[in-house]
C-alpha cells in the first residue's frame, strides 16, 4: 500500500526527526499508484451533506475499504515507527468538499488524541478556488497544506493548533476533493 520510498528505514528516521522537532509531516505521494487509483474509486461518492452553520459543510462519504486503509495495521505501524511507539488510528471519516463546503475554528469540534491525519484524494486543485487545509497555531503562521491528491500531513494534536478547511468558493464550479482524516492515540 504504501511506497517503498517511505519503508526505507533512512526515511523514517528524517520523517521522525522533522516529527519531533516541527510537530507536523506532510508527505507527497504516500501510496503506491496502483493503491491510490483503487482507494481514489471508492472516495468519489458525494455523500450525505452534513452541515452545521457557523462549524462545517461537507459531504460524508461511506467506504468501509478507504475506512480499513486508513485504519489498517501498515498505516498504524508505519505511523507508530515516526511518532516513536505504538499507534491506535480511530475516528476515520470520508470528507467530500465541493462548491460552499467548508470547515471552521471551533473548540467543541476538536477530538482528544496525539495527532490527526488527513489525505488528500484530487485532481488539480487551484488555490484560487479556495477549499485549502490550513492549521491554526496561535503562536505562530498559519501552516498551509495545498491540496494535492495523493498527500499525507499529520499534525500533533495541541490546544493551540487547530486544523480546518477554507471555504470553497463560485470559482470552483463542479471541482470537488476528498480529504480522509483520523485521529491517532
Amino acid at each position: 500500500m504504501l511506497q517503498e520510498t517511505y519503508l526505507l528505514l533512512d526515511t523514517k528516521e528524517q520523517l521522525r526527526l522533522a516529527w519531533q522537532s516541527e510537530g507536523y509531516v506532510q508527505v507527497d505521494h504516500l501510496l503506491s499508484v496502483e493503491d491510490y487509483i483503487r482507494l481514489a474509486k471508492c472516495a468519489w461518492g458525494k455523500g450525505k451533506q452534513v452541515e452545521r452553520p457557523a462549524r462545517y459543510s461537507y459531504g460524508l462519504v461511506s467506504s468501509v475499504p478507504l475506512v480499513s486503509a486508513f485504519s489498517g495495521s501498515v498505516l498504524s505501524g508505519w505511523l507508530g515507527s515516526i511518532m516513536g511507539g505504538k499507534v491506535r488510528i480511530k475516528d476515520v471519516s470520508i470528507r467530500h468538499f465541493g462548491h460552499g463546503d467548508y470547515t471552521l475554528l471551533h473548540d467543541a469540534v476538536y477530538t482528544a488524541g496525539v495527532a490527526q491525519f488527513f489525505f488528500i484524494f484530487s485532481g488539480m486543485w487551484d488555490p484560487a478556488w479556495g477549499g485549502g487545509l490550513t492549521v491554526h497555531r496561535d503562536k505562530a503562521s498559519p501552516l498551509q497544506v495545498g491540496l494535492k491528491g495523493n498527500r499525507f500531513f499529520l499534525v500533533r494534536s495541541r490546544d493551540e493548533w487547530k486544523p480546518f478547511v477554507q471555504y470553497i468558493n463560485h470559482l470552483a464550479g463542479k471541482e470537488t476533493f476528498v480529504l480522509v482524516q483520523g485521529t491517532i492515540s
